[in-house]
């Protein structure tokens, strides 16, 4: 048992320094969107309700207006709410491992490409409004874990969260069935569940609804831009032209898009392959936890929120070309999911699983991890050549003054 505890502190010790690394990138890669203003990420953010209310407004204008009152670049305000939305996700995941028995299938889904080192292999990837939801639902795991909060306080928590997420990004709403799961398995009742989430899920999908009638047009594009202290000029303003120019475009424009992309990219030969790398772990996972019949009912509700929620988001995957951000959004709260269920099921660590028997056996499995975390990633837009994962990542950051320069203002 001694040498057990031992080895579980080496696992905790050397996630410790895995999650350090992914967390210091990160932050650079914030960093670096800011200083070259990111017309697609930082942009985004950056939409407000200068031109009147529009979708996906609502961070740019809570920035917008704390930029005036520190007297600071609203961007500064973007970076510091997406940094907190990183934060409380990796919070969460270091949380609910707190009693882990480093299994197999943990291990392989911390370092997998698709979760948290999504945004490290993919630089362009990260920062994006969906981490709002995915740190949400993180915290709420969190306050789940011990003794959950009194039922008028998670109505309440999600409400806020659900309101936050669909005013930020209307598609954030398609991913609700994950919260709606957390709850029915943090309390173990599915009419829990539905009497604490109707509200905040009504209020959600009212706020969805709305939005529908708000897309923006080129005027709104225009009037945020000249919010944002630039000279509104026609082309607009590289600042300008990418996330806050695209909400001229109808949903015939998207569908387009997302067709020509489709068919230039083979998205139909790479996502499929990598979807199946992704989903590895989670299968071992699966079978691992489904040992347990104490779980199967919490498994259960899992595998049902993730159907719903992906039959809902099909329509992502027809009007919306960053195909790897939506599977990533689906892994990433089954991911946090599936360590909430494993951390209820122990009462303590037990004894880290030793490596097999036999030298050449040992090495062929940290062989086979180690290829897996390194030498492929999830492409949020496969519109670059293949990177293998973090070989390819040398490389991108090796040519990325040619490839991205500061934009002016």
């Amino acid at each position: 048992m001694i040498e057990g505890t031992r080895l579980a502190q080496r696992y905790r010790l050397l996630f410790s320094v895995y999650l350090s690394f992914v967390a210091l990138v990160t932050f650079c890669y914030g960093i670096l969107n800011v200083y070259v203003k990111s017309n697609w990420v930082m942009g985004d953010w950056l939409i407000n309700y200068r031109g009147g209310f529009v979708r996906r407004g609502l961070p740019g204008e809570v920035a917008l207006r704390a930029g005036r009152l520190l007297h600071v670049s609203p961007m500064y305000i973007v970076l510091l709410m997406q940094l907190l939305a990183y934060g409380a996700a990796f919070y969460s995941v270091w949380r609910l491992l707190a009693r882990t028995n480093w299994s197999a299938w943990v291990l392989v889904m911390l370092v997998s490409p698709a979760t948290l080192a999504f945004q490290v292999l993919d630089p362009i990837a990260g920062f994006r409004k969906e981490e709002i939801l995915i740190g949400g639902l993180g915290l709420l795991l969190v306050a789940l874990v011990e003794r959950p909060p009194a039922g008028a306080w998670l109505v309440l928590y999600l409400a806020v969260l659900g309101v936050f997420s669909a005013l930020s990004h209307e598609s954030l709403i398609l991913f609700a069935p994950y919260l709606f799961a957390a709850v029915a398995i943090g309390l173990g009742s599915v009419s829990g569940a539905l009497r604490i989430c109707a509200l905040p899920l009504a209020l959600m999908g009212a706020c969805g609804f709305f939005v529908k009638g708000h897309i923006g047009d080129i005027a709104t594009a225009k009037q945020i831009c000249a919010s944002l202290g630039y000279a509104v000029t026609d082309p607009l303003p590289p600042m300008c032209r990418g996330a806050i120019a695209y909400l001229a475009n109808d949903q015939s424009v998207a569908r387009r898009e997302t067709a020509g992309y489709i068919h230039t990219f083979h998205y139909f030969a790479l996502y499929p392959l990598v979807t199946l790398l992704a989903v590895a772990p989670f299968a071992m996972a699966w079978v691992a936890l489904w040992r347990y019949v104490s779980l199967r009912r919490s498994l259960l509700v899992l595998a049902v929120a993730a159907l719903a929620s992906a039959t809902a988001s099909v329509v992502l995957f027809v009007y919306a070309e960053d195909w790897g951000r939506w599977i990533y959004i689906h892994l990433f709260c089954i991911f946090l999911l599936l360590l909430f269920i494993d951390y209820r099921r122990q009462v303590v660590p037990d004894i880290p699983p030793a490596l097999p028997p036999g030298r050449a056996l040992r090495l062929a499995v940290i062989l086979a991890v180690a290829v897996y975390a390194t030498c492929w990633d999830l492409p949020h837009v496969p519109i670059y050549p293949a990177r293998f994962g973090y070989f390819g990542l040398a490389r991108y950051i090796y040519e990325y003054p040619t490839l991205h320069r500061p934009t002016g203002t």
